[in-house]
């Protein structure tokens, strides 16, 4: 059962362009905590083709994630209500090599497909990290034989970035995980033919972070919680960015506040 809220720990640098925006950061696979992410056995370079905006379902406040993802536990935790993006109906019809029907995308259709990319949203979105110390999960085999498509082989995506070591089950981790595709008009009319061969030559994709916009009446229910060892001057310019850019969204204090040197 998926919990109704999720958290977030980030600096107040990071708060203001989040707020100024409107727009989250997905941060690409190979570029978090856990250096052992983003690596296949069969496939070396998939990782840099996943982004990721990492949360938490603990709403207990965490001393451990205050010092790891905020300055001196000077920063801030964002909480919002699980479904917060902006999401388009995508009509895939006319999409060679995709199940027909309207899809739900976090970017609009004009975005979603390209003649360089395509935007892949896992089914469950977003998705609850496990956490395992089984070799084959932590560095999976993502190829598998098919009977479907040109080339017999299919791409089972699914398996990559949805498990961590147990050292990191503190962290009780939800991730909101898209797939940026590298296609090209070279090789056949299948969009999933493409992206599979281009993904094998490693293509690069144009850009190395994604950002998706919040919905939003889900972005005026943000709760914004002042981390452990702020200042009044922190303070004061959390309350101005809230002012400015989302009035409704609500203030706390941490709970640790004056009890952590």
């Amino acid at each position: 059962m998926n919990p109704t809220y999720l958290y977030h720990y980030t600096s107040i640098e990071n708060l203001a362009l989040i707020l100024n925006s409107k727009k989250l950061l997905f941060t690409n696979l190979k570029n978090v905590d856990d250096l052992s992410e983003g690596s296949s056995e069969d496939l070396e370079s998939i990782g840099k083709y996943y982004f990721i905006s990492c949360w938490t379902d603990l709403e207990e406040e965490s001393i451990p994630f205050w010092n790891m993802y905020t300055p001196q536990m000077k920063g801030v935790r964002i909480k919002m209500p699980i479904d917060f993006f902006k999401t388009y109906k995508i009509d895939t019809d006319k999409i060679k090599g995709i199940n027909e029907g309207i899809i739900n995308s976090i970017v609009p259709q004009s975005e979603a497909f390209t003649k360089d990319y395509w935007i892949n949203i896992f089914e469950k979105f977003p998705q609850q990290v496990k956490y395992t110390n089984n070799k084959s999960e932590l560095t999976p085999k993502v190829l598998k034989k098919s009977t479907e498509g040109i080339s017999g082989i299919i791409l089972d995506y699914e398996k990559l970035s949805l498990y961590k070591s147990e050292h990191w089950r503190f962290q009780s981790e939800w991730r909101y995980i898209i797939m940026i595709i590298p296609t090209t008009e070279e090789f056949s009319d299948n969009i999933i033919t493409k992206s599979f061969l281009s993904m094998s030559l490693g293509a690069e994709i144009p850009f190395n972070n994604f950002f998706a916009e919040f919905d939003e009446e889900k972005f005026k229910e943000m709760v914004i919680k002042l981390g452990p060892r702020h200042s009044e001057a922190d303070k004061l310019v959390v309350e101005s960015l809230i002012q400015r850019f989302n009035p409704t969204a609500k203030l706390e204090i941490s709970d640790l506040y004056g009890k952590i040197k």
